[in-house]
């Protein structure tokens, strides 16, 4: 469990990478700075980047935590794309819907009854 100093830290990292942004994704500060590092990641590795984000400023989940997620989808996606990857976040009647693309076209191996993994990653990270 990250302290309040950890997230804090975690949040003025965000604001400082979003600073450096293109084009805002949306007006949340902590998502437009994770999409903005993952949009430079994806650029660096020769990949298209696209973005379909419609969300309030203000989230009614932990935003940091919220921030994880999204960063760990991202760089897992990071690590198996080929040449795209996209992104959506939609927000209707207070939920959000969040969908990451790839082009991986490699075997998937399961991992307990809910967990999928590609075969380049060990189960042993997931225990």
């Amino acid at each position: 469990m990250e302290t309040w100093k950890e997230q804090r830290n975690f949040k003025k990292e965000l604001a400082e990478i979003e600073k450096n942004a293109k084009i805002p994704f949306c007006e949340n500060t902590l998502i437009n700075a994770v999409l903005s590092e993952y949009r430079t990641k994806a650029e660096q590795e020769g990949l298209e980047f696209s973005a379909r984000i419609q969300m309030p400023k203000e989230l009614a989940c932990d935003e940091a935590e919220f921030c994880v997620m999204l960063s760990n989808l991202l760089e897992n996606s990071l690590d198996a794309a080929k040449s795209y990857i996209a992104i959506s976040i939609k927000h209707l009647n207070h939920q959000l819907s969040l969908n990451v693309k790839n082009d991986y076209e490699g075997e998937l191996k399961r991992v307990r009854k809910t967990i999928i993994l590609p075969p380049n990653h060990r189960a042993a990270d997931w225990a």
